[in-house]
C-alpha cells in the first residue's frame, strides 16, 4: 500500500483486485498462444497460470532484488 497514494496523505488501497486482472489478462495471453501453435502444428497442451507467480512479476519492477525462477 505505501506505493499508491498522493504524498500529502497516508497510503491507499488499489480499488481493483489487480493480481486477478493481470492474471486473467496473462491467461488470456497464454490462451491465444497455445491457439496459435495448435493452428501451426495441431498439438494440444496444457496452461496453467498462477495467481502467486503474476503477483511476484508484477511487483518485480517495484523490488529489483526478487528474482524470478
Amino acid at each position: 500500500m505505501s506505493l499508491i497514494g498522493t504524498p500529502n496523505s497516508a497510503p491507499s488501497k488499489v480499488q481493483a483486485p489487480m493480481v486477478d486482472v493481470v492474471t486473467g489478462y496473462m491467461a488470456c495471453m497464454a490462451g491465444l498462444v497455445k491457439l496459435h501453435a495448435w493452428e501451426k502444428d495441431g498439438l494440444g497442451g496444457h496452461l496453467d497460470v498462477s495467481l502467486i507467480a503474476e503477483l511476484l512479476a508484477s511487483n518485480a519492477m517495484h523490488c529489483p532484488e526478487v528474482e524470478m525462477a
